[in-house]
């Protein structure tokens, strides 16, 4: 099955033309670690005061809930334990339990108020229930033959355990990123949403639109239109920087009969009849994309323009944990 991403699935229902900055597709951060977390299903452990657990766990957010006066201590312990397993927290600190339950929050509200209680603890989560790291992207190795040179240029761009872009080393990193491979991605992408790119998907009409936005300018613009709701192709309009025209083109994706992934890529011009690049694209058995190589095709000639090697994060990426 072709991935796609929760931030997608959670931010856009509807056909609105309305972009969404990519800051607010991403999870909130942690207010304590930078520990990636998923939601569970798992029992919630909770510890009170100076209690703790036995084994390794990292201190990672505030958990908080609200509720009736009337709820009792358990309803809303409850309630807590909850929307720590939403949150991907695996155990509760709570601190004078006792006070909180006793303390009733009024807000003027009309002509009357509303009253409510909360109950907050310190989220843990334990380093044995980190079992995803492997599927959080943390480097793509590159090796770029621009202009027929017979030496690649070596590069690397760089993620954090979430996922999301590091600062790029230099100028030629980041247009080579921005430019070369995430205009081109889809919804499908493995890419963690970026802060400075803005995101609209109407999955009625089956289009698919981002644009790079800098000091409120637009400098790149992607806009996926999948032909006759097929997956196997797609027209895309791309806006680069210094150009006030859209370049139109056309993707076409193919798939092997055993894979729902797309092993192959080719994109040309418009109604061209030669193509601009090919792709060839290997998966690791989790699906996840594992080698990139793109050919320019020059005089109906296929030439190596780049190969990337996506490396994932691993448990031993994360910080020393706490015992």
């Amino acid at each position: 099955m072709r991935r796609l991403l929760p931030f997608i699935a959670l931010a856009f229902f509807t056909s609105c033309s309305v972009y969404t900055p990519g800051q607010y597709l991403n999870p909130p951060v942690n207010s304590l670690s930078n520990i990636p977390l998923r939601a569970h299903t798992n029992e919630v452990d909770v510890f009170f005061n100076n209690e703790k657990p036995g084994k390794p766990y990292y201190r990672v957010k505030m958990v908080e809930v609200q509720g009736d006066p009337l709820l009792s201590s358990d309803q809303m312990l409850k309630r807590l334990q909850e929307q720590a397993k939403k949150e991907g927290i695996d155990a509760l600190l709570i601190t004078d339990i006792g006070k909180q339950s006793n303390t009733t929050t009024t807000l003027p509200a009309g002509d009357g108020v509303i009253a409510y209680q909360k109950l907050v603890a310190l989220g843990l989560k334990y380093k044995d229930r980190i079992t995803y790291m492997n599927q959080i992207l943390k480097e793509q190795m590159v090796n770029l033959w621009p202009d027929d040179n017979p030496e690649p240029k070596q590069f690397s761009i760089h993620f954090n355990l979430n996922g999301q872009l590091l600062p790029f080393k230099d100028e030629f990193t980041k247009k080579f990123f921005n430019n070369e491979l995430y205009c081109f991605e889809d919804e499908n992408t493995v890419y963690a949403p970026l802060t400075n790119w803005a995101y609209h998907l109407d999955t009625l009409n089956h289009f698919f639109a981002k644009k790079m936005i800098e000091n409120n300018v637009t400098l790149i613009q992607s806009r996926f239109q999948l032909v006759g709701g097929d997956n196997l192709g797609a027209t895309i309009k791309i806006k680069k920087p210094g150009t006030e025209m859209f370049d139109q083109f056309e993707l076409e994706r193919y798939y092997s009969s055993s894979s729902a992934l797309p092993y192959e890529r080719k994109l040309r011009k418009r109604k061209a009849k030669t193509y601009e690049w090919e792709e060839e694209i290997t998966y690791r058995t989790d699906g996840l994309p594992d080698t990139i190589k793109r050919y320019r095709i020059s005089n109906g000639r296929r030439l190596l323009y780049f190969e990337i090697e996506n490396i994932y994060h691993t448990t031993n990426d994360l910080p020393e944990a706490e015992f």
